[in-house]
């Protein structure tokens, strides 16, 4: 299954299993995740913000931040830098994408370039 590609503003976002953001400026990234937590924590206000940046990404962090919680915690997990993504992460997106967790949003913040991009 293809993933779906559309570019919108950061105003008309909407929490969605996989997002995402690229681009080189880092403001209007955080304005984005910004939008997305809100919107989370519209529907769970305690919803837990886990953040994990790409290139120093350890292998199992997706499955152990996207696996269901046995506490009914909720949580949003942001990925950071994915233009600079190891390969441990790359792998491990590539087999989570085509059956991620609807009730755990991942955001991925790419700057740009053509590292990950398949």
């Amino acid at each position: 299954m293809a993933a779906k590609e559309r570019a919108v503003g950061y105003d008309a976002l909407r929490l969605e299993p996989v997002i995402l953001i690229v681009g080189a400026e880092p403001v209007l990234a955080e304005r984005a995740w910004a939008r997305l937590i809100s919107l989370a924590r519209q529907a769970h206000p305690e919803v837990q913000v886990v953040r994990v940046d790409a290139a120093t990404y350890e292998r199992g962090a997706l499955a152990l931040h996207t696996s269901p919680s046995l506490f009914g915690d909720h949580r949003i997990v942001i990925i950071t830098g994915a233009e600079h993504m190891n390969d441990a992460f790359l792998t491990e997106m590539l087999a989570y994408l085509p059956q991620p967790n609807a009730d755990i949003p991942v955001i991925i913040q790419h700057g740009g370039g053509t590292r990950g991009k398949k």
